[in-house]
C-alpha cells in the first residue's frame, strides 16, 4: 500500500512539474537518466531576475539538479557573464542539487541592472547506480 501511495504522489509531483512550463521550454524523455527538463528567467521588477530550473529523473536517482547556472547580460551588441551558480557552492547546494529524490526544481536570484537583457545557461545532471548523463539549456532573454 505504502508503495502505490508513493507511486501516485510522485506522479502528481511530476505532472505538476510538468504544467508551468511551456512545451518549448521543456525537454521530455532526454535520456536514460533524465525524464524531461526545463529552465526559466524571470524579470522580479526594480532589476531583480530569477532563474527558475526543473529535472525529473526515470526514478529515485541518487543524485539529480543543476551542476552549474551561469547568467549573461546583454548590452546593446556587448554580452557578457555576470554570475555563476555551482552547487558545489554551500550558498546554492540546496537549492540546486538533490540526493535520492526523483525530481529537482530550485531558483538562484539576482540583482540585475534595469533595462538590461539577460539570459542563462543551465547544466543539468541526473544519476544513479553509477551512470548518468547530463544536458543544459539556455533561458529566453528577457528585460530587466
Amino acid at each position: 500500500m505504502k508503495r502505490i501511495v508513493t507511486s501516485i504522489l510522485s506522479m502528481v509531483i511530476v505532472l505538476s512539474l510538468a504544467l508551468p512550463a511551456s512545451a518549448s521550454d521543456m525537454q521530455v524523455n532526454a535520456s536514460d537518466y533524465i525524464s524531461s527538463y526545463s529552465a526559466s528567467i524571470e524579470a522580479d521588477g526594480g532589476g531583480d531576475i530569477t532563474i527558475y530550473f526543473d529535472i525529473v529523473g526515470i526514478g529515485c536517482m541518487d543524485q539529480i539538479g543543476a551542476t552549474e547556472i551561469y547568467l549573461y547580460e546583454k548590452n546593446g551588441t556587448l554580452t557578457k557573464l555576470v554570475a555563476t551558480y555551482s552547487y558545489t557552492d554551500s550558498a546554492y547546494a540546496d537549492a540546486m542539487m538533490g540526493y535520492d529524490v526523483y525530481w529537482k526544481m530550485g531558483n538562484v536570484s539576482y540583482d540585475g541592472i534595469s533595462g538590461r537583457e539577460y539570459y542563462a545557461r543551465v547544466y543539468y545532471i541526473s544519476g544513479v547506480n553509477g551512470g548518468s548523463d547530463t544536458r543544459s539549456q539556455l533561458t529566453k532573454t528577457i528585460t530587466a
